[in-house]
C-alpha cells in the first residue's frame, strides 16, 4: 500500500506564515522590514499593506517585497530612510527618485501628525519644468552624481530662487513658480526629506510600567501590559496530517 505523501513541510510553512501575518498586531515587540531597515515600534505600527487598517494614520509602515520600509502620506508614497525615536525624527525619500514632483503633493494638510524638520528656517525655491530639455541629466554638479534624478522620467527640477539658471543649465527648462518653504532645495536634489512629530505622553503608562498604543485614530493614548503575553496560534484541523513513520 503506497503511503501518503508526507505534508509535515506543509505545515511548517503554514505555522511561519500564520506567525508572520499575525506579528503586525503584536505591539510588544520591535519589528523591521528587514536587514539594515529601521526599527518599528511606538509610535509606528508595522501593518500588512497601506489598505489595512491603522490605528492613527501617519504612524502606520508597510514593507514592500524588496523589503523597503514605507509611509504613506494622503496618496503620497515615500520610503523611509531612517527613524531617530530620540528626537522624532523621520527621514524619507521617494523611492521613484522624484522627490520635486512628490513635493508639490504635500502640504501642511497632508504631512500631519509631521511637521517639517526646521519649520523656523524658510527657503526661497524655485521650480522649473524641464520636459524640453530630452536628456537624462542637466550639465551641471548636483546632476553629474552617479544617484541623481533622471530628468526624464522626473523632468521637475527644484532650485534656490537666487541660483543662476546659466549655471544650473536650465535655460531650456520653464520656471513654474516659486515657493517659500522649510525644505532646501539641496534636500529635494539629494531625494532627501526630514519630518518631525510631537512626543506622544506616554508617563502616565510608563509610570505603571506598561507601553503605549493608539486607542483611535484621533490620536487617544491607551496603556498596555506586555508581561506573559504570548500570542497564540490557531492551525486549522483539516491542515494537520500525521506524517508517516
Amino acid at each position: 500500500m503506497t503511503e501518503p505523501p508526507s505534508v509535515l513541510p506543509l505545515q511548517i510553512m503554514l505555522i511561519l506564515l500564520l506567525i508572520k501575518s499575525g506579528s503586525s498586531n503584536n505591539e510588544c515587540g520591535e519589528w523591521s522590514c528587514g536587514s539594515g531597515q529601521p526599527p518599528i515600534r511606538f509610535p509606528f505600527k508595522l501593518i500588512k499593506g497601506i489598505k489595512d487598517e491603522c490605528g492613527y494614520p501617519g504612524f502606520c509602515l508597510y514593507c514592500t517585497k524588496k523589503n523597503e520600509t514605507m509611509l504613506a502620506l494622503s496618496s503620497v508614497k515615500l520610503q523611509v530612510s531612517y527613524i531617530n525615536y530620540e528626537n522624532h525624527e523621520i527621514g524619507l525619500k521617494d523611492p521613484e527618485n522624484c522627490l520635486p514632483h512628490k513635493f508639490l503633493q504635500i502640504n501642511d494638510s497632508l504631512i500631519h501628525p509631521y511637521k517639517f524638520d526646521d519649520e523656523a528656517k524658510t527657503s526661497k525655491l524655485s521650480f522649473f519644468n524641464c520636459s524640453s530639455v530630452e536628456h537624462q541629466h542637466l550639465r551641471n554638479y548636483e546632476q553629474s552624481l552617479s544617484d541623481s534624478q533622471d530628468m526624464i522620467s522626473c523632468p521637475i527640477y527644484v532650485s534656490d530662487l537666487d541660483d543662476s539658471v546659466l549655471s544650473l543649465d536650465l535655460t531650456s527648462c520653464t520656471k513654474m513658480f516659486d515657493i517659500v518653504t522649510p525644505v532646501s532645495a539641496y534636500g529635494m536634489q539629494r531625494n532627501s526629506l526630514d519630518l518631525r512629530w510631537s512626543e506622544a505622553n506616554c508617563s502616565q503608562c510608563k509610570a505603571k510600567g506598561k507601553k503605549c498604543k493608539w486607542k483611535n485614530n484621533r490620536g487617544d493614548i491607551e496603556c498596555f501590559d506586555c508581561k506573559d503575553k504570548r500570542k497564540t496560534i490557531h492551525v486549522p484541523k483539516s491542515f494537520i496530517y500525521s506524517a508517516p513513520g
